[in-house]
């Protein structure tokens, strides 16, 4: 028996997550030995360990990964038009755009924005 792959997704109950990280202190057995029986590695014990001494039971449950928010730079027509005035008359390409964007207003923006328009 070997442990899980890093990348492959385990859906394990709360229940059995509980039992894991209470086996040390019920049996008395190593830790390496208890992630083994239970087919997990030692880090993902210590990161449920962790999330149970901080949430309790309802840090066992399985948690999105998808962040929390995002923040998506809203482009204004001034914003374009200055693209467009650096596109045009001074035929910058994309990175003095870029450059000029961050010196002059203020606005990092991606690359990618800045060829857009």
């Amino acid at each position: 028996m070997g442990y899980t792959s890093v990348r492959k997704c385990i859906h394990i109950e709360i229940k059995t997550k509980f039992n894991l990280i209470h086996e040390k202190e019920w049996i008395g057995n190593t830790i390496s030995n208890i992630c083994r029986r239970y087919g997990v590695s030692r880090k993902t014990y210590y990161e449920w360990n962790n999330k149970y001494k901080q949430k309790g039971i309802e840090g066992l449950s399985d948690t999105s990964r998808r962040p929390c928010n995002i923040n998506y730079k809203k482009i204004t027509s001034e914003l374009v038009e200055t693209i467009l005035d650096l596109r045009l008359t001074k035929i910058f390409g994309c990175n003095s755009i870029k450059f000029r964007l961050r010196k002059i207003v203020g606005i990092l923006l991606s690359t990618r924005l800045s060829t857009k328009y």
